[in-house]
């Protein structure tokens, strides 16, 4: 096993040679040599495991496999969970805007977990957030771990990474006051779409799928007929002032549409755009209210706290933000509030009727 400098048209390259696990001959070049170097301490290791790169993982490129990951990820398999389409389109940004660029022309066995540790670095020096990096590496993990299972390498060179530790996020629920701040900063062709999500809790992707049809004045519901989850097929009730405020927003901005009609649209009667809506709508009208980190996700936060702070039962908050478990609404969405704990002063001594202060003691 060696490492060789080559010249070709000015341009200086390291190629590794080493005899892979059929006793061929093989060579990879690299554009630097710490690359090379890396990729030949892999192989030494490999090679005291007892483990070699197959002949097809010295062939194949990282941006060829992408694509044949891509094309998998996006198959239907029945009764098999597939991604949402903003995932997908999520996962497909990261690969073509940061790891395409990097990792495409290199073969599967040549990336190293070096040359990966060295990347991190690169974008935390770029500017990028420990969060984001890491989503980058949730991405390249699961491509190169399908080359693993392929047996196109020995092993995934993500498992010894260095991922930046996140920042810790804090949500919390937005206060009446706020909320009112919000809705009134909100344009008007959106206004209605903010407040249902505040009065119904539901899920942005839920609410922008609304059709006309799943709305039921007579019975005071709507029904949510597309959803994340099993549990999130849910049918909401609604007060008679809400079926009211809905039936004017329909009557005023829809009229003339049927059953499968969307309920909230844009100018252009269009489908509201997550992306579109947070950049053009939501979080200028949020900076104006004095509300900066709020996201349209609080909506449904402030729906789960406010009706925990309420009183309502667990079961009832549970079932209607449509979760799978009990945990969840609980763990992320119940936040507690001033007004809860204020309103929580005293409840305990008081129904144990504890003898805080005697009498004799009270001026």
């Amino acid at each position: 096993m060696s490492i060789h400098r080559k010249e070709l048209k000015g341009r200086v390259s390291y190629q590794v040679q080493w005899r892979d696990y059929a006793g061929q001959q093989r060579a990879q070049r690299f554009r630097t040599r710490k690359d090379a170097e890396a990729f030949q301490a892999q192989l030494n290791l490999n090679k005291y495991q007892g483990l070699l790169p197959s002949r097809e993982g010295t062939k194949v490129t990282f941006g060829e496999y992408a694509k044949r990951w891509q094309q998998r990820k996006e198959t239907t398999a029945h009764g098999r969970k597939v991604s949402r389409p903003r995932t997908i389109k999520r996962r497909n940004e990261i690969l073509r805007i940061h790891l395409l660029p990097i990792f495409s022309e290199q073969t599967l066995a040549s990336i190293t977990t070096g040359q990966i540790n060295d990347q991190i670095n690169a974008w935390q020096k770029a500017g990028l957030k420990p969060r984001t990096i890491r989503n980058h590496i949730y991405v390249l993990r699961p491509i190169l771990e399908l080359a693993v299972s392929e047996q196109l390498i020995t092993r995934n060179p993500v498992d010894g990474v260095e991922l930046p530790e996140p920042d810790v996020v804090k949500h919390s629920a937005i206060n009446p006051e706020q909320i009112q701040s919000l809705i009134n900063e909100i344009p008007e062709n959106f206004r209605a779409f903010v407040i249902t999500g505040f009065i119904t809790g539901m899920r942005f992707d839920e609410l922008a799928s609304l059709r006309i049809g799943a709305f039921n004045p007579q019975d005071k519901t709507i029904k949510v007929e597309k959803s994340k989850t099993e549990s999130g097929i849910r049918t909401i009730s609604l007060s008679e002032e809400e079926c009211e405020f809905l039936n004017l927003h329909i009557s005023t901005t829809r009229p003339a549409t049927g059953p499968k009609d969307l309920i909230f649209v844009t100018a252009k009667i269009q489908k509201i755009n997550h992306s579109n809506f947070m950049k053009r709508v939501f979080k200028p009208a949020a900076r104006r209210a004095g509300i900066p980190d709020v996201t349209p996700h609080d909506m449904r936060r402030t729906h789960a706290t406010l009706l925990a702070e309420s009183g309502l039962d667990q079961t009832t908050v549970h079932v209607r933000m449509g979760h799978s478990s009990f945990s969840t609404t609980q763990k992320y969405y119940v936040s507690s509030t001033e007004r809860g704990q204020i309103r929580a002063a005293g409840v305990v001594s008081n129904a144990l009727n504890l003898p805080l202060v005697d009498e004799g003691d009270k001026p």
